[in-house]
């Protein structure tokens, strides 16, 4: 089985981890800014609860019972507060009449000591007054709804005037925003108020706490029944409705009451407000007060499980989104013991671990900032819950498939286990893409506290979701490239056969995706990313195409062994139209002092061929040329396509668009290899450009040497930077722009161009010496041989562009490498091979067997060797070398899928492959297809070939 390489620490029990600062949108924002999380403090105070222990930070308590509003809320009698609770359904998005600041940012705030008004935080404005909502015929106009039969409900609203409209039928509900800011804030009250009433030491206790918290829970369940239903999203018209209003409702969770996202529906707050005091003595008072003789009943049933129907009937997505349905199903089912709706929200978790995640464990997004929520929820709230012991949750526990017919099991009282099945693989896919850590000033505003995500660093392939990552060396010494080819079924990505690189942990070459995006579009362009472009154009070469779904890069070979790792990666459906290969080939080395990457991008087609290189965001460095220069023109773009600034990304100009957010600076035409640094100090060649802003001294960190055909352009430029998390997403200033290199060689006869594109990179580190010569050797047709002199001695990398032919070539000493495999390291000390069967070099032979054969079953069944495996005819012999070695599958449509091979297995029908992902697909017998239980849920016709990746010494 695979050991994750994440695993939560916390013992069992839910977390309410609600910032003081945070909770008037804490219901109504499924995900912080930027989608990342912090654990909270560890000084918390907890005590049990019917759901498990429920967990406010105690620096956070105090904060919030400190603050001005607070302290009136505690001066208010609980009649006071209990009419404070709005009778009707709030709006969310709401924009200043005044100021005109737009409802995405928010704008207006409300105050217990203003209880009848909200204020704009941007112009100090209070609405609703004499000016705003404005008369229309000597009246404030209204929109009336039947919420109930007889029941009707009132929404004043400022009509925009037609020239101001920001959307059409653009209607300010002033009243009801009101309304949704006070409702917001006093269920955040509620559950302090709860959590307050809880404290441990009777003599710090307030007697206050629990009857507040009682009258505001039973106050909402009160009115809820009559809460209209509406349609409150931003950038668009909102729409009120009844109450009782029957499905189907709008597709994605656009239907609520409580909320303005339907999967937000079921007041979590509230829920685990309650959990806390359900059997208090203030219950009796808040009934009498309210004029309710079952209290109980009126906040289970009425409100609660009323909440959790309307989140069940919304249409199933199977998103992000739909996890937060299952929360409060299993939440609401829990504490109230309704068992089929527990039972209910269990099968739904099941099958959204089925549509949801790569069978390597990797959220279909394929990105970072969505795979870690998903996993946050999953890892918290779930284990939470079921920790409680419902008996329900036993056949996640144990790994049985439930179903609704499946009789309610026994509960396990043996040792807590992973509680999903994809969850563990969930955590060890995060090891993979953990180039980025979480923002430290974000920290995440819902329920429950989030797992630190902080994995080794490792070399992994994830086949499934087709991201990989080589790493060598340790802690702050790590030297990482990751490697990107995400398909485009379940989300947009335009990064195919793209890289980043870091040094020590901190991203050096990067992109902006899964960041804040830009004003116009650009971190959607292939030009935005590490990677070659041709023609100028995106990979999917048209918007009719880029608007279609295609599967993801071909990873062709992967293999890592801690000082020597290669993997090779092909895409088809990039440039489909321009290019007959697209192909790339990438090599980390290590030595006792020295590391570097070496990457071999072959391109066929096209008449021109850019390989773009960018600095990560944020960082300050410029690309500084070792040759002749001189200034480059001021744009990129062909004479026939005009830059539009102001472009939008949904108008899709930043698809054609693209190179205009280059701001080129020096040129310089190269004859021969070369090197590029990536900061330090302006060279000779570059002293025009001491004026220029952002032209400052830096430490350099990175090396380039290009190695590749020439002759060649060098263009270094700068282009738009992601804003910031707290900036808006406007375009990039001169100052706030990231460095860019541009390799470009291009056909002079138009002729179809051929390019190998050879580049090898060189961490620059304080106290580490530098490699004292790198150069490429001339080689025969379809081979590439680099000669690398490090600190540690002379090595030679041999690249075969056809791996499986034999080829001889001679290295730069005179001596000679014959080989069929992908990538050959020849040391004084020593032959490395990777791939093939053979190497022959300085007189030493390396040979290995070739694993390859066919596969005609799948079995999905948890063993000690992982969990599940693949059936071959054909008798592999027993290799424990093969174990972590990665497992290629080639189907008969030509499509790679890739797995980590536990071990090999003699059986009866031949030989067992144990893989430590999901097999994420069972083999039709009758037809021979593959068809995939998990996301993409797919098919793929026979016949099935498989081969494992190796390295030999």
């Amino acid at each position: 089985m695979i050991k994750p390489a994440l695993r939560s620490r916390r013992p069992a029990r839910l977390t309410a981890a609600i910032g003081a600062c945070l909770l008037a949108a804490v219901a109504s924002t499924p995900r912080s800014a930027d989608g990342q999380s912090l654990a909270a403090p560890a000084n918390l105070a907890a005590r049990p609860s019917t759901l498990g222990a429920v967990e406010l930070p105690k620096a956070w308590q105090d904060k919030f019972w400190q603050s001005p509003s607070a302290q009136a809320l505690l001066k208010l009698t609980p009649k006071q507060i209990a009419d404070l609770v709005p009778v009707q359904s709030g709006v969310r998005f709401c924009r200043c009449p005044a100021c005109g600041v737009g409802e995405r940012e928010d704008p207006l705030a409300w105050n217990i000591e203003k209880p009848q008004v909200v204020t704009c935080r941007r112009c100090g404005v209070t609405v609703p007054n004499d000016a705003f909502p404005a008369k229309v015929n000597n009246a404030i106009p209204e929109e009336k709804v039947e919420v109930l039969p007889g029941v009707w409900h009132s929404y004043p609203y400022h009509a925009v005037v037609a020239e101001k409209l920001a959307y059409p039928d653009e209607r300010l509900y002033l009243n009801a925003k009101r309304d949704y800011e006070a409702r917001a804030y006093l269920a955040k009250a509620a559950l302090y108020a709860a959590v307050a009433s809880r404290e441990p030491d009777a003599a710090r206790r307030d007697a206050r706490m629990a009857p507040i918290a009682c009258t505001l829970i039973l106050r909402f369940a009160q009115v809820y029944p009559a809460y209209a239903t509406h349609y409150d999203q931003p950038g668009g018209s909102k729409h009120l409705q009844p109450a009782r209003m029957s499905p189907p409702y709008r597709r994605g969770y656009q239907t609520g009451k409580w909320e303005w996202n339907g999967s937000l529906e079921v007041p979590m707050n509230l829920v685990l407000a309650y959990s806390l005091i359900r059997d208090d003595p203030a219950w009796k008072e808040a009934g009498k007060l309210l004029g309710c003789a079952t209290p109980a009943r009126t906040v289970e049933r009425d409100f609660l499980l009323a909440s959790a129907e309307l989140a069940r009937r919304q249409p199933e997505e199977f998103t992000e989104d739909s996890l937060h349905v299952y929360r409060g199903m299993l939440a609401v089912g829990r504490l109230i013991e309704d068992e089929n709706l527990t039972h209910e929200a269990m099968i739904r978790v099941e099958e959204f671990t089925r549509r949801g995640f790569y069978y390597d464990g990797f959220w279909r997004n394929a990105d970072v900032r969505s795979h870690r929520r998903v996993l946050d929820l999953l890892d918290g709230w779930i284990e939470g819950i079921l920790n409680a012991e419902p008996a329900v949750a036993v056949s996640l526990r144990t790994g049985q498939t439930l179903d609704a017919a499946t009789p309610t099991p026994t509960p396990d009282a043996g040792g807590r286990r992973s509680l999903l099945a994809m969850v563990d693989l969930a955590r060890s896919a995060s090891a993979a893409v953990a180039s980025r850590p979480p923002a430290p000033q974000v920290q995440q505003a819902s329920w429950p506290i989030a797992t630190s995500l902080e994995p080794a660093r490792r070399p992994v392939l994830l086949g499934g979701a087709g991201l990989a990552r080589l790493a060598v060396g340790d802690h702050d010494a790590t030297f990482d490239v990751e490697l990107r080819g995400q398909d485009s079924l379940a989300a947009r990505h335009f990064q195919r056969l793209a890289f980043r690189i870091s040094i020590g942990g901190k991203p050096v070459l990067d992109d902006l995706d899964e960041r804040p995006a830009t004003s116009t579009g650009w971190e959607l362009a292939t030009a935005s990313h590490n990677t070659v472009v041709i023609d100028g154009l995106n990979q999917r070469e048209s918007p009719e195409a880029a608007r279609t779904s295609a599967p993801g890069s071909d990873f062709l070979f992967f293999a890592a062994d801690p000082d020597f790792q290669v993997a090779t990666l092909d895409d088809r459906f990039a440039y489909p139209v321009s290019a007959s290969r697209y192909r790339e080939t990438f090599v980390v080395s290590r030595s006792a002092r020295s590391r570097y990457a070496l990457s071999v991008f072959e391109v066929r087609g096209g008449l021109q061929h850019d390989q773009i290189f960018h600095a990560a965001p944020g960082r300050k460095e410029r690309w500084r040329l070792a040759t002749p220069a001189e200034p480059a023109p001021t744009s990129l773009l062909p004479p026939s396509i005009v830059h539009v600034a102001s472009a939008k990304p949904e108008d899709g100009r930043w698809f054609v668009q693209a190179y205009g957010e280059f701001h080129p600076r020096m040129r310089s035409r190269v004859t021969e290899p070369c090197q590029v640094v990536l900061g330090g100090g302006p060279v000779a060649s570059q002293t025009r450009l001491v004026s220029l802003r952002g032209d400052v001294s830096t430490t350099p960190t990175l090396r380039l040497h290009l190695l590749g055909d020439m002759p060649a352009t060098l263009i270094t430029a700068t282009s738009a930077d992601s804003p910031g998390p707290d900036s808006p997403a406007t375009a990039a200033s001169d100052e706030g722009e990231r460095a860019s290199l541009i390799v470009r060689r291009r056909s002079e006869n138009g002729a179809t161009l051929n390019t190998v594109f050879v580049t090898l990179f060189e961490p620059i580190e304080e106290g580490a010496p530098p490699l004292a010569k790198v150069g490429r050797v001339e080689s025969v047709e379809n081979t590439v041989v680099v000669l690398v002199e490090t600190p540690d001695g002379p090595e030679h990398v041999v690249i075969n562009r056809t791996p499986g032919d034999k080829v001889q070539v001679q290295l730069a000493n005179g001596r000679f490498v014959t080989t069929d495999g992908v990538a050959v390291r020849v040391r004084e000390k020593g032959v490395v091979l990777a791939g093939g069967t053979y190497a022959e070099a300085e007189g030493k032979l390396v040979s290995q067997v070739r694993l390859t054969g066919a596969i005609t079953g799948a079995v999905r069944q948890r063993s000690e060797h992982g969990r599940g495996w693949f059936v071959s005819p054909d008798n592999l012999p027993d290799d424990p070398t093969a174990t972590g070695r990665t497992l290629i599958v080639e189907h008969g449509d030509g499509r790679y899928r890739s797995w980590t091979l536990d071990s090999i297995e003699s059986s009866p029908e031949g030989t067992r492959l144990h893989v430590r992902e999901e097999p994420g697909f069972q083999i039709d017998p009758k037809t021979g297809e593959a068809r995939y239980y998990q996301f993409p849920r797919t098919s793929a016709p026979g016949p099935h070939r498989f081969r494992v990746s190796q390295i030999a010494r």
